[in-house]
């Protein structure tokens, strides 16, 4: 995938397993594209919400907020999604507010299973067709921090599982419309994040497959996150346990090549993991650095935005 057909894009969904930096990569992401100077909405699912915090700005919720020029962040929640979703379907906010404010119908809904993801996604699709008065489109790009994997496949799927029951009316259209927009290779792209271990690695490989042969979907670029650089050759690791083995127990120089050990063991495994996942997973891969800050501040992502441009 080149810089071009990369930033054509219109929504980027970024998944992985719990754990792996989907946030990091997503608000990475975005900050790029807005540097692009593309108008960008990035979206947390119904989440406790870390992209605000990570950005340096109080929590803003169910509403988008411009937080910066070109770029807004919102958290999506089942609640604020039936809204607009009822009125994109509806295009009425008394028809909306006769029918989905009333208290039996609330009650009903909320025990519908599957409707929380229905309604999220739906609201995805709202914002990309979200337009200004002119008629331009109100969002260059949208980027999606989905659910962690497990969920995160059902959530995409859900529209199909919609589609295999319904094949009329209202809802069976706008399923189908959403599903056009997951499935279509110039609008949409999944990127998969994982890490350089054992099981990220398995199950971004399974992850990958799904996406491609089961919801078939087209798939991004796989990012794979915290990769510790090369500092020392392998060979060196020998020399310091020589090393060690002279220097008085007690002496700091002791801990220090102990240290020096132990990042090339991580060294060492990390590449083999990235090279594992580079040859079962065919895709572009972003190699993102081992970053030491905890928890990571606003100016490291720029940072990583900087380096992922030099790439894409």
């Amino acid at each position: 995938m080149d810089s071009v057909s990369f930033w054509n894009k219109r929504v980027f969904i970024v998944i992985g397993k719990g754990g792996v930096g989907k946030t990091t990569v997503a608000t990475m992401l975005a900050l790029a594209a807005r540097k692009k100077g593309k108008k960008t909405l990035l979206c947390e699912i119904n989440a406790k919400e870390k992209i605000a915090p990570m950005l340096g700005y109080s929590n803003v919720g169910g509403v988008v907020t411009e937080v910066e020029n070109g770029l807004s962040i919102v958290n999506i929640t089942p609640q604020e999604a039936m809204k607009e979703y009822g009125l994109m379907i509806l295009k009425s906010k008394l028809i909306y507010n006769t029918l989905f404010e009333n208290r039996y119908v609330k009650s009903f809904l909320n025990g519908l299973p599957g409707l929380s993801e229905m309604v999220m996604l739906g609201k995805i699709r709202y914002h990309e067709n979200e337009t200004n008065k002119d008629g331009s489109k109100k969002y260059d790009l949208i980027i999606v921090d989905a659910p962690a994997t497990g969920h995160g496949v059902s959530f995409l799927k859900f529209p199909q599982t919609i589609l295999d029951v319904l094949k009329k009316g209202v809802l069976a259209d706008e399923e189908r419309k959403l599903l056009n927009l997951l499935q279509n290779k110039d609008k949409t792209a999944i990127h998969i994040v994982s890490l350089p271990e054992e099981l990220p690695v398995q199950e971004s490989k399974e992850l990958y497959n799904s996406i491609k042969n089961e919801l078939n979907m087209p798939l991004g670029v796989l990012f794979m996150n915290s990769v510790i650089s090369k500092l020392f050759p392998n060979d060196i690791c020998s020399i310091f346990k020589e090393l060690k083995d002279k220097i008085p127990k007690l002496s700091p120089y002791k801990e220090q090549l102990e240290s020096g050990c132990f990042r090339i063991q991580r060294q060492n495994l990390n590449r083999h993991y990235l090279q594992l996942a580079q040859k079962e997973i065919n895709l572009k891969s972003f190699i993102i650095p081992y970053i030491f800050s905890n928890p990571l501040k606003k100016n490291d992502l720029l940072f990583l935005a900087e380096l992922f441009l030099d790439s894409f």
